[in-house]
């Protein structure tokens, strides 16, 4: 097991990870506190409260390594807000292993910004975020009468020029060190509307 001469422990061989496994159900958990805890730094807001039920594998004696966490359950919260974009009623299946979260079955709804007109829309899909290291957010989801707002509120200078809702498939990637800046999004899709206004143009 990688040893010196000495007996002792090789230097620069990597310590394998000794888990404690467990199940484990919580309620109403904050995640900025869940984020603390765990030294995770994200470079965008993340606001609500979880409720979770996990099958759970915490490395014992290397927990300062976010990767070597292994999860597998299911979650829901009533409200969260990632990079400023607010969601309600979301559940989800959940797995994070080797650094990366995987949500499936993704379900939820997106109201329109405060003092937007319109309904909230719902969402449903897949999503991966690559935590450690730190790297894509990615989303596979079929969107329906999502508000146009929405997106155009991250937009430098497009606060409040829009209404509309677009239905619809979306895959998008973004790097989630530049989540807050929708320039650095990419996507592809097909989507449909109603009614569109922006800029005071109506489509």
């Amino acid at each position: 097991k990688g040893q010196n001469a000495a007996g002792g422990r090789a230097e620069g061989v990597a310590q394998a990870p000794e888990y404690l496994e467990f199940k484990r159900s919580l309620e109403d958990v904050d995640l900025g506190e869940v984020r603390r805890r765990l030294e995770v730094k994200l470079p965008f807001p993340l606001e609500g409260k979880l409720t979770f039920e996990v099958q759970a594998a915490i490395p014992v004696n290397t927990p300062q390594h976010l990767k070597n966490y292994r999860l597998n359950g299911t979650a829901t919260l009533p409200r969260v807000s990632i990079a400023g974009v607010e969601m309600t009623d979301v559940h989800s299946r959940l797995r994070f292993e080797k650094g990366i979260l995987e949500l499936q079955e993704l379900k939820g709804r997106t109201p329109p910004p405060k003092g937007a007109p319109g309904v909230a829309g719902v969402f449903d899909g897949t999503a991966r975020m690559e935590l450690d290291p730190l790297g894509d957010l990615s989303a596979d989801v079929h969107v329906d009468h999502f508000p146009l707002a929405v997106m155009l509120n991250l937009l430098p200078g497009a606060a409040g020029s829009a209404d509309g809702s677009l239905t619809g498939r979306v895959e998008g990637h973004a790097p989630a060190k530049t989540l807050t800046d929708a320039t650095t999004w990419r996507g592809t899709g097909s989507l449909t509307s109603e009614r569109l206004q922006s800029y005071g143009l109506a489509l």
